[in-house]
């Protein structure tokens, strides 16, 4: 392409100096202008380099020198070159003349980026051809090197240094040339010839490019791989034609030995001389000043190929340099062996020693002798680096002269030569006086001590020995390494002196240094090649190891080298290992130093058995054998547990105690027991019955053996259960371990005794193990039952003993018995119940008869102690807590008998359980369904069903039972809920209250057709008779059938008077899982006079099964009936029995059934227990004399929580699930908000990330209902009890203290429980000061629920419960709300319950009833005496409290805090009585809502916020329910909004949300700086208050022009004016939420100052920097480097302190303006 001349001369006159430059750029930019700047300016934005046109040779002027500049990162060599142009690159210049003259000085840029690239791959290609990247880099860098620019080219320096010499290393000497083809041979070999041309035209100038020698070395080297491949190849080249004389520079004698001309070497060698090499050579060594790294480098090559020299051309060439250098090395003075170039006279003179050995043979020696010399002269040089160069140096002769595999083997020396030297010149004492502390120092001279080996006198041994005395650790260390060293080497002698040393110094020295001493004694023996040192060093250490004096820690390490010796020797001998076996034996039998000898002798033991390659074990039986090993370890164990026990008194044994001195116990017991495993279990023997009882007896047995002694043998024997025959485990078995105190046994016992117990039986063939591991029963009578039911029993051990215990007992009692033993499942299940009854009656005559044998034994004990003292350690009251403990256990495995048995019975239940007849708690289930996808809220109950659940999520989901699959989730865990699942309840699979169930679709595993209808019926019909006839082999309904057991689980029942609660929760959860007891329902139903009788004995169910037969007694009343079976104080009858009987009267009235004859038989008793006035019977159990004040707080909890669901069915008509009663039910699903009513579940989502809260179902309210009439029909004093009944009730739940329901004292007002000081005037009706506290007491009183901190779940649901009911009754009866009024203390009531209660659900339920009430409408207010409307009645009490949410400063609250916090639902509740009141209203209420007002703003304005991070969110709720109060009064008739809503926008946009804003505001309008330097936060800080805060001003501005105009220009003033300065700047504040807790905030990165921010606020942080820092004064500081280094820091704090000020303020006004949007 040519180039556009005009482009040139722009060029050209906008200064660009070369025109060659210019045309070249303009090429390369195809004539663009701008591009050719570009590339001027080495600038290459405009396009990528891999559209860039080749650059030919021809476009470049021969004469320019100017650098040119390639790319960075050039394209591959396969897109820039094409094969023509590397063709017409690589012509020769004479065969076509070229249009223009190329640049031979420009080096090849993107060829030398490719060739890097192929190089230095994993999967390296190294071209080999001229043309190709390497032969076009080497051309050029030849070119380059004649015109001497070579070292002035950055590209051509990084091609000779990294590319080059790395190409060539890989084709020289990789293994891969002898697979490598003709072609590619000839190709290395011209790129050699071209490495010779650039060697030889670079050593035309200087200085001596040594990287560039050394690849030529590499290249004349004829050991090369390549020069080994192509040894056979002959030189054709006429060199002699080609040279002066006719004579070449190289030749090959060709002997015997010798046969290859290794003609291409020969020929690199001649064109080297050819192209004037070698002449440079002599040049460079004759006329100029070398050093020795530049001489090794001229001649390294010379010397590589010296074999192949022409020896009379070279000898006349080389004579002068060879003269010169010799004379170099010989000149060095001291000050140049310090040097670093000192290194290279080794590689000189070995250079030398080359070319002598072929060239000047007689010189050899006397160049040896310089090489000794010059190493001995650094030797003895004081520098360090000398002496390193020397060591150095000498141990590479020794290397060259020992090795056969070194390259360097022609030039070493040989070893006698280098011996004589280093004894005549005392080499290795010179060496030993320098720095021997170092480590590579030390490194040096062992490789001298090592070589010297048996040369080495015992005079020098003993100097080298007494160099370590006074010495630092690391010199011993090191002269220990080197004594190690060379003692591989010794002869007896010298071992004999060196031991003889060692010996000595073991006597004067501490126990550090003879821990060295043994460590170097170890290291010698290790590494000694002699047998016979070997056998010494090993009775050294054994003798070291036995002396008596010596310490622990020394006698383990030498028995740690000692045992390393054996093991890592190749010189030690079985033999020498079987000697130590049998000392080892000797000392044990001795009872010499035996913890360390037993440990040795089963390390050594393990490591004869590991180098067995015969694997043979004959090492262990022939221990036991030959010395009766497994006797003798016993014997030893037992010796030395009773030499512990001897050195303590008695009872004071424990694991820590030392039994010679040196080891404790634990360590004794440990290594004999361990030792013995191994002996058994890898010599396959069995340990006798004797050597077990032993150990047993020992460690177990023993009244002196401690807790770690029977836990390690438990551990021991049931992991070695294997090593004992079955006739020893029987025995050890059945004498001692059925003998163990199963209230003392441990965890670890307990697994002994399983692990006994299961084999044991599995020998008998009493149990059976199965192929998948189980164990199966095949006889029922088992060896160890009977200890097993004392360990269920006693064991104190809950959690961990007793139920695995209970578990084992289950699995052999009915889980795992066999088929066969299965077919009399009845008997099986008698014959377990009548077990636990047995021994219930022992336990229960036992505990029943305690009052009586405490006076006996008394007695006994009075007049029998002066003859018996023991009698004064019989304790009674330990009989009778085993035997509660027993009574416990014993219901608690009939509990989990009858669990684990039924089940396996997956049929819908028809004979229910008690605990699946009524309902329980409710549950919400949020249900959430993929396929379809719908979610919905179901509302359950405690005691449903997992089947009946299922089967009304089939009816929503308008599916089949069988397609729903229900997936449970559990700690983040999903688990399926089989059809094996269905018959559990609720409760028992653990589901919580809104907790969500996922709900898959599935298909049924199989189907059913049409023509199979009437079959599956009556199959339908057989498998009903089938399923109730097993049924009635349960174990729950065997237990129950008769009745008997109910009497004695309600006497147990009464055991809760001694304190025994577990007893009691037992008793209800076993008559949870058996049917109902059968009198109390005989005894409801007897108050029925239209339902038939029932107890036949033709009816299925047990709940009505006959008992036994009773004897004839009167007949009672219906209400007879209920007093017997509700009150406490009818005879027989507890708070534990009214439970049981509340509960059998909600199944009857809300049975769980779901068939048509239970909800007529339901509808029925309803009808006829109201007429027997059960209603009355059933708030009975709610009134005070009802329950003693003592009972069981649980079955309080139980009774009143009945009794609420009872009353709210009652009264209402309304289930737990909220279905109506005798209402026919299309859709079971009922929404569960208060206040809704009853419809079909909408969708609902329950509150992410909530506390679940129980709700309860709305009451909807039927005054058709028997119930509903019962109360409009109460007299008015019933009323009144009732309605005060449900109050009391409410309150104490509230609480938490249900237990004062039962106080014999009144409820008493309290004037002091949240009174507060002087109150202000009535339209606040608050207080100022702190709240005072009251004496607790057992009554209910104003202020009870302040008192409690927690309230139980079931509290807070039956405080709700109760207010609900509560409710309901006064609005049934409105009328009778003066009634309400004027119950004791109810302001204090409504206020406790509203304030007090620390559960926020209780108030927020109390919240909604109250003002439920507020809204009941009163007919005949006009004729009644107290004329005034539950809403004014509750305003007023309400207005009336006294209550500390009037006091402005947190500062004075003092004890109130807790009541603030808990304060928005008395605003709310107040805020929805004041809303919106008339002129009339107010009168009516008599209330002064601009006075009120007045009061709020007052104390608004006065408002004080805390700084303490823990009270904010309690300002935050007071304040957010002042402005939610103040917004209430605004909507009031008669408030003028413009009369205050100036000054009150005003102080909310500026004190209460916006702060930072109007601060930022005022400094641009030029306020003082001095407000940018305040802390400004808003007062309204959390979302609560600011919410409410902008709801107030929304108040302000509705219907008022003037207030609206006032907050939107209020708004854009501080929100919305440009800053013209800052309209170029760029700034960007993430929206932030609050500062941290702690107050700080970061610096603002100015630009890369993270670093420094961090440091400075870091410095900031520390105590005590910033002051004083700050405190200095900059007129004192003088300027000097480090206080002007403070005076920096002093402003950098000043301008943190300033930053953190500004950076809180924007961050503050960030976040208003984003509450502001929303």
């Amino acid at each position: 392409m040519d180039v556009d001349e005009e482009h040139v001369q722009t060029l050209l006159s906008m200064g660009f100096p070369s025109e060659l430059d210019v045309r070249r750029a303009l090429k390369l930019a195809k004539n663009s202008l701008n591009d050719a700047v570009a590339i001027l300016t080495n600038d290459h934005p405009t396009q990528s380099f891999d559209t860039l046109d080749d650059i030919e040779m021809k476009d470049i002027a021969l004469g320019s020198t100017n650098p040119v500049h390639g790319p960075h990162l050039p394209p591959s060599y396969d897109e820039l070159e094409t094969e023509k142009q590397i063709t017409e690159a690589m012509e020769d210049t004479t065969t076509e003349a070229p249009k223009e003259e190329v640049n031979p000085y420009e080096f090849p840029v993107t060829n030398l980026y490719e060739l890097e690239g192929r190089v230095f791959a994993e999967h390296w290609s190294i071209p080999y051809k001229k043309e190709e990247s390497l032969g076009k880099c080497l051309i050029s860098a030849a070119n380059l090197a004649e015109a001497g620019l070579m070292d002035n080219d950055e590209n051509c320096m990084r091609f000779i240094n990294r590319v080059m010499a790395e190409s060539f290393q890989k084709l020289m000497t990789s293994t891969a040339v002898h697979r490598w083809g003709t072609e590619i041979q000839e190709g290395i070999f011209n790129m050699l010839q071209l490495l010779v041309d650039l060697v030889a035209a670079r050593l035309q100038h200087q200085p001596v490019h040594q990287h560039l020698l050394d690849v030529l070395s590499m290249a004349f080297n004829p050991e090369t791989e390549f020069h080994y491949k192509n040894k056979g190849r002959k030189d054709r080249t006429a060199w002699e034609e080609k040279f002066e004389g006719g004579v070449s520079y190289t030749q090959v004698a060709v002997t015997s030995y010798n046969k290859d001309p290794f003609g291409w070497l020969t020929g690199l060698i001649n064109r080297f001389a050819m192209k004037g090499g070698f002449d440079c050579v002599k040049k460079i060594l004759e006329e100029e000043e070398l050093d020795a790294p530049s001489i090794a480098s001229l001649l390294k090559p010379l010397g590589m190929c010296a074999e192949y020299l022409n020896v009379e051309v070279i000898r006349s060439l080389l004579a002068t340099g060879m003269e010169r250098s010799i004379k170099y090395v010989q000149n060095l003075a001291e000050k140049d062996f310090k040097e670093k170039k000192v290194g290279s006279v080794s590689d000189l003179l070995a250079s030398m020693k080359l070319l002598c050995m072929n060239i000047w043979p007689t010189d050899t020696d006397a160049l040896d002798d310089l090489r000794l010399n010059i190493a001995l002269r650094m030797l003895k040089s004081p520098h360090f680096n000398a002496k390193m160069n020397s060591l150095k140096e000498i141990t590479k002769l020794v290397e060259d002269s020992t090795s056969n595999k070194n390259p360097r083997q022609k030039t070493a020396i040989p070893v006698t030569n280098i011996k004589d030297w280093l004894v005549e010149n005392n080499v290795l004492s010179i060496a030993l006086e320098g720095n021997i502390d170092q480590a590579q120092y030390c490194d040096k001279v062992k490789g001298i001590v090592e070589f010297l080996g048996t040369d080495l006198s015992s005079d020098e041994l003993s100097m080298i020995w007494k160099m370590q005395f006074s010495q630092t650790n690391n010199v011993i260390d090191n002269i220990h390494s080197i004594i190690a060293a060379a003692a591989v080497k010794f002869d007896p002698n010298q071992l004999e002196h060196l031991l003889l040393l060692i010996q000595k110094k073991w006597q004067d020295e501490n126990d550090k240094s003879r821990e060295k001493l043994l460590s170097l004694i170890g290291r010698i023996g290790r590494d000694a090649k002699i047998p016979k040192t070997t056998t010494q060093v090993l009775q050294l250490l054994w003798d070291l190891s036995h002396l008596p004096k010596l310490s622990t820690h020394l006698i383990e390490l030498a028995l740690d080298e000692h045992l390393a010796i054996l093991n890592d020797s190749y010189t030690v001998k079985d033999q020498i290992k079987k000697n130590y076996v049998s000392k080892c034996v000797e000392d044990i039998k001795k009872g010499v130093c035996v913890l360390p000898t037993l440990k040795q002798l089963h390390q050594l033991s393990k490591n004869i058995l590991k180098h067995n390659f015969k694997q043979d074990k004959g090492i262990l039986q022939d221990l036991n054998k030959n010395f009766d090993i497994i006797k003798l370890i016993i014997q030893s164990l037992v010796k030395c547990h009773k030499q512990a026990v001897g050195c303590i008194g008695d009872g004071q044994l424990d694991e820590k105690t030392l039994v010679d001195g040196r080891y404790p116990l634990s360590e004794y017991i440990t290594s004999h027991l361990s030792f013995l495993q191994y002996v058994l279990q890898e010599g396959d023997l069995y340990l006798p019955w004797k050597g077990a009882r032993d150990i047993w007896t020992a460690l177990v047995a023993s009244s002196e053996a401690c807790n770690w002694d029977r836990e390690t043998c438990y551990e021991w024997f049931s992991k070695g259960i294997m090593d004992l025959d079955n006739e020893t485990q029987t025995k050890l078995f059945q004498n001692e371990l059925l003998k163990l105190d199963t209230s003392r046994i441990s965890e670890k016992g307990f697994t002994c005794f399983k692990t006994y117990f299961e084999n044991v039986n599995k020998n008998d063939h009493r149990l059976k193990k199965e192929i998948g591991g189980a164990l199966v029963v095949e006889k029922a009578d088992l060896i160890g039952l009977d200890f097993l039911w004392e360990l269920c029993l006693n064991t104190p051990d809950e959690m961990m003993i007793a139920d695995s215990a209970i578990q084992l007992l289950l699995n052999i009692s009915y889980t795992n018995l066999t088929s066969r033993l299965k077919k009399d499942a009845v008997n099986l299940h008698k014959k377990f119940i009548n077990e636990c009854k047995t021994r219930l009656e022992t336990a229960m005559i036992g505990v029943c008869g305690t009052s009586i044998s405490q006076a006996i034994l008394g007695a006994t004990k009075t007049l029998t102690a002066p003859a018996v003292p023991e009698m004064n350690h019989v304790s009674v009251q330990s009989k009778s807590k085993k035997l509660l403990l027993n009574i416990e256990r014993l219901l608690w495995i009939a509990e989990m008998y009858v669990l684990n048995v039924e089940e396996t019975h997956v049929s819908p239940r028809t004979i229910l359980p008690h605990g699946a007849s009524f309902q329980g708690y409710q549950i919400n289930l949020f249900i959430s369904c993929d396929a379809p996808k719908q979610e919905f809220m179901l509302v359950c109950h405690s005691n449903e069903s997992l089947g009946n659940v299922k089967t009304k999520i089939a009816n929503r989901l308008r599916q089949s039972v069988e397609n729903i699959q229900v997936v449970a989730q559990e700690k983040l865990v999903s688990s399926v809920l089989g059809s094996n699942k269905d018959q559990k309840l609720l409760h028992q699979l653990d589901f919580e209250d809104n907790q969500t169930i996922q709900v898959r679709m599935v298909t049924p595993t199989s189907t059913s057709s049409l023509s199979q209808t009437k079959e599956l019926s009556n199959a339908l019909m057989s498998k009903q008779t089938f399923d109730l006839e097993q049924e009635k082999m349960l174990p729950g309904v065997i237990m129950a059938t008769g009745g008997q057991v109910f009497d004695m689980l309600y006497q147990l029942s009464e055991l809760s008077e001694l304190d025994e609660t577990k007893i009691t929760t037992r008793v209800r959860k076993l008559l949870m899982l058996i049917p109902t007891d059968p009198a109390v329902i005989e005894a409801l139903d007897s108050i029925s006079t239209r339902l038939p009788t029932l107890g036949s004995s033709d009816d299925l169910s047990p709940r009505s099964s006959p008992r036994k037969t009773p004897a004839p007694s009167p007949k009672q009343t219906p209400q007879e009936t209920l007093k017997s079976l509700f009150d406490c104080t009818s005879p027989d009858m507890t708070a534990f029995r009214v439970l049981y009987n509340l509960e059998v009267l909600s199944s009857k009235l809300m049975p769980t059934a779901q068939d048509m004859g239970s909800k007529v038989g339901s509808q029925a008793f309803f009808e006829d227990f109201l007429s027997a006035n059960g209603l009355s019977s059933v708030v009975t159990v709610l009134q005070p004399e009802s329950l003693h004040q003592d009972i069981n707080y649980v079955t309080r909890q139980g009774c009143y929580s009945v009794c609420l669901q009872l009353a709210r069915y009652l009264l209402c008509g309304q289930t737990v699930t909220g279905d109506l009663a005798f209402t026919p039910v299309k859709d079971d699903f009922r929404v569960s908000v208060t206040g809704s009513a009853m419809a079909t579940a909408v969708p609902a989502t329950p509150p992410p990330g909530s506390t679940p809260i129980i709700t309860l179902s709305p009451l909807t309210v039927d005054t058709r209902t028997a119930g509903s009439h019962a109360v409009q029909t109460m007299g008015v004093h019933d009323f009144t009890e009732t309605v005060s009944c449900f109050m009391r009730v409410a309150w104490a739940a509230a609480a938490g203290k249900l237990h004062l329901l039962s106080s014999p004292q009144p409820i008493r007002e309290s004037a002091t429980a949240y009174s507060c000081g002087r109150r202000s005037r009535q339209s606040s009706t608050g207080s100022q000061g702190s709240t005072g506290s009251e004496s607790d007491c057992q009554s209910l009183h104003g202020g009870v629920c302040v008192k409690q901190n927690f309230i139980s779940s079931k509290d807070c649901n039956i405080a709700k419960e109760a207010l609900e009911i509560l409710v309901t009754c006064l609005q049934l009866r409105s009328e009778l709300l003066a009634a309400f009024y004027s119950l004791p203390c109810v302001s204090d009531f409504i206020i406790d319950i509203l304030v007090g209660c620390s559960q926020s659900d209780i108030r927020s339920a109390a919240q909604d009833q109250f003002y439920l009430l507020s809204q009941t409408e009163v007919t005949n207010l006009e004729s009644s005496s107290h004329p005034q409307t539950p809403h004014q009645f509750l305003l007023q009490v309400l207005l009336k409290a006294y209550l500390p949410f009037w006091v402005s400063s947190s500062s004075t609250r003092g004890a109130s805090q807790r009541l603030l916090s808990q304060c928005s639902q008395y605003f709310d509740l107040r805020c929805k009585l004041l809303e919106n009141l008339s002129i009339h209203d107010q009168t009516q209420y008599n209330v002064d809502i601009s006075g009120m007002l007045e009061d709020e703003i007052a104390w608004l304005s006065n408002f004080a916020p805390t700084d303490h991070p823990d009270l904010k969110q309690t300002d935050n709720v007071l304040l957010a329910g002042h402005l939610k109060l103040i917004k209430t009064l605004f909507t009031c008739e008669g408030v003028c909004k413009e009369e205050y809503g100036k000054s009150l926008v005003h102080d909310l946009l500026h004190d209460f949300l916006f702060p930072a804003s109007k601060t930022m505001m005022d400094s641009m309008n030029g306020g003082t700086s001095d407000l940018l330097l305040t802390e400004f936060n808003p007062k309204c800080n959390k979302t609560e208050s600011r919410i409410a805060a902008h709801e107030l001003i929304t108040e302000l501005a509705n219907r008022s022009l003037s207030n609206l105009r006032d907050v939107c220009s209020q708004l854009i003033e501080m929100h919305h004016q440009p800053n013209i300065d800052c309209a170029n700047e760029w700034e960007y504040l993430p929206p932030v939420d609050g500062r941290a807790l702690c107050g700080f905030v970061g610096l603002r990165n100015g630009g890369a100052t993270c670093y420094m921010n961090s440091v400075i606020q870091q410095l900031y942080m520390i105590p005590g920097i910033p002051d004083a820092v700050l405190s200095t004064d900059d007129e004192d500081i003088e300027e000097n480097r480090n206080l002007v280094k403070k005076k920096s820091l002093k402003r950098s704090f000043r301008a943190y302190l300033q930053i953190r000020k500004y950076v809180k303020i924007v961050h503050t006004d960030m976040k208003e303006r984003k509450l502001l949007q929303h």
